[in-house]
This record gives structure tokens, sequence and C-alpha cells, in this order.
């Protein structure tokens, strides 16, 4: 039976309400202490997992391979009483669950990246059952009449139905599948149990999320169900809650994808220093958690406000407490002088300069959501009776002579003449490809607004020796007046699986300001590897093929801070790579 969306809400609403009972640190402080326990003993064992994949892979020992953090209210609100001196109790109080995120280094070879995964994936499950058992030795010496598992009754005031909730026997193992990919929905079979706690049936349950497209998502926790038990009015149909189980939530735990955008910006953000994690616990607590800077949450937080205004959240009703996390962030940054990277990341985010000096978090927060929705949802179409529209592709081509003089410029970064061969990669070289496709609907991507876009040709030892430096100052000098900073060019590099071996890359990223205006992929790759097609009008101008496209736009989405060009980007490598496996 499918959820209806009132049922959806409730069901939100309940899980909500489970969740902060069994959470209550100042009430079942025992059970919190387990959970937390279970919190160090995931990155203890995945910092360790790093050692041995050296060794068994011939890896390198000055990178790290993957990432363990704590992340959501809790972290946040970890890091501002570190901020502000409350150390002394960071994680023994509260009553929400712990959201953990896990990222794994996306540029590792293949095969290596699937091993690490699988091998994470035993250490959430593993470490989740052991922290299962201690919650339910915790839960059972709970008083029944006290205890956050005891049935308990619920009036929906919406509706006029009361009804009894009750945890679901046995707890077991759930699956739920990507039913396009696997044709399977979900699988519950597999009970828990473990003969070592007197209390086997109070063991909660795991549910594996291998439904949702950019992460897998573990969660430890309760699911629960509620009956009808009276309701104001005769003419109500007797329903469940929810033909879907209702969460009592303890532990999150988030993968991103291996070759999403996500997982490449995230783990961009690690390697320049954008989030940092840093160990830390209260003074009077035994155990040490990774928690992200104040930073990572203005952007987090910034990032679901972005969502809201360009229509794609499905949690818009949180918009207030995102807003409330964002003013305190801001309040912090205003009484200590950081207030200037705090716009830092609101610019970037925005790709352009947003409000004021005096303005508040507010109105700050309505500056940003308001470009979001006028680059988005109020947005001139691109494309028009299936087509790209004249105004779009104008744009574009006169663009392109602005990437022929970027190349010019890069040939003086160089420390020694070099012969460069390019062809265009930008959004209508994309569009256009893609056109061909029968089944593609074209028209419902959208341009990215960074019209300048090439894969140039090089030879490794040039490519080793480029001045990006030299090149940033080259390009600022040819913007002159229009620049609204200095320009600045980021690098991601990376290397692809070619027939015949690899070849190294470079992508580079061009921002006049705020604004990326250029991306750039250097490649060793020879013509067999990676040939150039010649436009169909024109011989003379070439076009990268879709593989070298797919490439770029995941390497830029390391760069590119600007939410909309970065949702724009994640997007369009998404189409790429359902049809290029190996993008």
């Amino acid at each position: 039976m499918k959820e209806i969306e009132a049922q959806r809400d409730l069901r939100r609403a309940v899980s909500g309400l489970l969740t902060e009972r069994i959470n209550n640190a100042a009430k079942y402080p025992d059970i919190r202490a387990a959970v937390v326990q279970a919190l160090a003993a995931f990155d203890a064992r995945i910092q360790a997992l790093g050692e041995s994949f050296r060794k068994k892979y011939v890896l390198r020992g000055d990178r790290p391979l993957a990432c363990f953090y704590i992340k959501g209210g809790n972290a946040f609100n970890a890091c501002l009483d570190l901020l502000q001196g409350r150390d002394q109790h960071l994680f023994d109080s509260g009553r929400s669950d712990w959201d953990t995120q896990v990222v794994i280094d996306p540029w590792l070879p293949g095969p290596v990246q699937d091993a690490l995964y699988a091998e994470i994936a035993d250490i959430i499950f593993d470490e989740m059952r052991e922290a299962g058992i201690r919650v339910a030795a915790e839960a059972g010496l709970v008083p029944p009449d006290d205890s956050p598992l005891t049935p308990f009754y619920h009036a929906d005031e919406a509706s006029g139905v009361a009804y009894i909730l009750k945890r679901d026997e046995p707890q077991t193992l759930r699956r739920i599948f990507d039913h396009d990919r696997l044709g399977l929905w979900t699988d519950d079979r597999r009970k828990l149990s473990d003969e070592r706690t007197p209390f086997p049936d109070l063991i909660p349950g795991i549910v594996l999320n291998d439904a949702i497209k950019h992460f897998v998502i573990y969660r430890l926790g309760y699911t629960w169900h509620g009956e009808q038990f009276e309701r104001a009015r005769d003419d109500l149909a007797d329903r469940p809650l929810s033909p879907r189980p209702v969460l009592m939530e303890l532990i999150d735990v988030t993968l991103p994808r291996r070759d999403t955008i996500e997982a490449v910006a995230t783990w961009s953000d690690l390697e320049r220093g954008r989030l940092t994690i840093a160990k830390a616990g209260g003074r009077q607590e035994r155990w040490q958690l990774p928690l992200p800077d104040l930073f990572y949450h203005l952007r987090e937080n910034f990032t679901m406000l972005c969502e809201i205004a360009d229509g794609t959240s499905h949690h818009a009703d949180k918009g207030p407490k995102r807003r409330q996390r964002v003013a305190a962030i801001f309040a912090y940054c205003r009484d200590n002088n950081q207030l200037l990277r705090f716009r830092d990341v609101l610019n970037a985010m925005a790709g352009a300069a947003v409000g004021q000096a005096g303005d508040d978090s507010d109105v700050l927060v309505n500056g940003l959501m308001a470009r979001v929705r006028e680059r988005t949802v109020t947005a001139p179409p691109d494309f028009q009776n299936g087509r790209v529209g004249d105004a779009t592709r104008d744009r574009i081509l006169a663009a392109r002579y602005g990437v022929r003089a970027m190349i010019d410029l890069l040939r003086s970064a160089f420390p020694a003449p070099v012969a460069l061969s390019a062809a265009f990669s930008d959004d209508l070289v994309l569009m256009e490809t893609l056109a061909w496709n029968p089944y593609i609907a074209v028209d419902s991507l959208r341009f990215s607004g960074v019209d300048m876009a090439a894969v140039v040709r090089v030879d490794h030892d040039d490519l080793l020796g480029l001045d990006l430096a030299a090149f940033a100052q080259a390009v600022s000098q040819w913007l002159g007046g229009r620049a609204s900073a200095s320009a600045r060019v980021l690098d991601q590099p990376h290397n692809t699986a070619r027939p015949g071996g690899l070849s190294y890359e470079s992508t580079l990223v061009v921002f006049d300001g705020n604004k990326a205006i250029a991306f750039l992929t250097l490649t060793t790759a020879s013509e067999d590897e990676a040939p150039f097609r010649a436009d169909a009008v024109d011989p003379s101008i070439c076009h990268a093929s879709l593989l070298d496209i797919a490439i770029q736009r995941k390497a830029a989405g390391a760069l590119v801070e600007d939410y909309v060009v970065h949702t724009v980007l994640a997007k369009q490598y998404a189409v790429l790579g359902e049809l290029l496996p190996h993008a």
C-alpha cells in the first residue's frame, strides 16, 4: 500500500518524537554513552583500515584514503560549545540522533575504491551490531514504565485519530534497494540477536537504504508501527499510521556513492582545507569524536536553504531551523571578528557578492535564496521547442573567442614554447551531442552558465611545468576593467583509464571574483587515446568526446562552490555516467 502525503507527514513527526525519546541524554545517559562509544569505534577502525590497504595495494603513505566524521545537530552544538569554552561535556547532552559520514578518496583506482567501500560497509555493520547489543543491555535495565521502548499513545490533531505505537518485533536487518537498478524493493528477513545480552529482543534493527541516488545510508535504530486506537469521527477509515515503518533513530552513517560530484566535492574540501576535521571531547568525557569546523556547518545549512530556494528540498519545513543555525554562526563570527570569512563562504556559494556591510543574517540568507531562485526557478529557459535557444547558442559561440584567447594565455604560462591542440567542451557541445541519443530528454537539463570550456592536449613534461600563478596573472590582465577582482585559477589533478594505459590530467577552473568563467582540462592523452571530433559545419573546429566532457565536469565539481553551477555539474555528470559506465 502506498503512503499518502498525510501519512508521510505524520510518520516523520512521530519519528522525530520517537528519536527524541531514546536520545534523551539526561534521562538515558547510559544509552547515550553506548552510542558515543560506537562512534569512536567507527572512527578508530576506519583509520586503521588505511594502513592495511596501503600494504595490500602498494599505496603511498602520505595520502589519507577515507575520512569519518560527525555531522548534523550534535556536531553543530559540540562545535559551538567548544568555540565558546563550554567544553566540560560535549556529547552527553541533547535529544537528537547522531548523523555521521564516511568519505572515500574518489580519485583512488577503481578496484581500490570498490574494496574500500566493501570493507567500510562491513565495519559499519559490525559496529552497529555491537552498539545495538550495548544499547539493549542498557535499555533492559530501565523500568518498563520509564523505558523509551514501551508502547505509548499518540493523538494526531490534524485527523482526530489516536494511535497506539508499538515497537516491531523482531527488529531486523532491513535492506531498501534501488528498484530501478536491482528490481527489488526491500528485504527484512534477517533477525538480529546475540547470546551475549540478557535482552536479545531489545536489540535495535539496522536499515540499509541503498535506494538513494547519490548516497548509501546505514541506520541503527528501532522500527515502530502505529495502529488506530480511537477516532473522533465514525467516517474516518481504519488505517495504520503509515504502511512504512516509523523510525526511532540512534545513528545514521552516510556514504556518498563512488563517482558522484558529492563525493568529489567533499574530498576536495578536505584536501584544500575548506573542511577541517579535529578530534574533540568534553573534559569530563571518555570518548573523543571527529568534528568538522564551524564553516562546514555554515556551508551545510546554506546548501539546505538553497535547496529550498530552487524547489528541490524534501524538507522545506526545516527552513526555520537552518536559518537559526546560520544566525548562530553569524553571531559567533560577528563577535569574534570573522564576518569576512562568513561572507566569503556566502559569496562563493552565491557566485556573486550578496548583501551589504551591516546586513544581518536573515537579510543575507534572503539574498542568497533570491539569487538561487533567479538563476533556477525564474531564469529564462535555455531550450525552446526542444532545441537550444538562439540567445543561449549565440552566447556560447561568442564565448569561444574567449576560450581561444585563454589558450593563447596558457601558452605563456609554460617555461618553454609548447604545442597545444584543443577541442571545445562547453555545454553547447554537450547538449548537441546528447541530442543525438533518441532516449535522452536534453531539454530537461540545464546549462551551467560557465560558457568557456575546452580540453587541451599537452605533453606530460609540459603539464608538470605549468605555472598557475603566471596563468592567473595573464588572465587578470586580459579581463582588464571587467574583472570584479583579480582572477583566480584552481586546479584538480586526476587521471583517466584509457585503452592502452592511463592519461594524466589537470582541470583548471578560472574565476573572475566569485564567478567561475572557464573550465580548461589539460590532458596527456594522445590523439588515438582521446580523439577530437570535427564540427559538422566547420571542420576547423573540434569538439571533445563525451568521456572527456564527463571527466571535466567531475573535476570541476571538486573546485566550484557556487551552488547553482555545482548542482548543474552534478546533474550533467550523473546523466553522462548513465550513458558512459566508465566515466
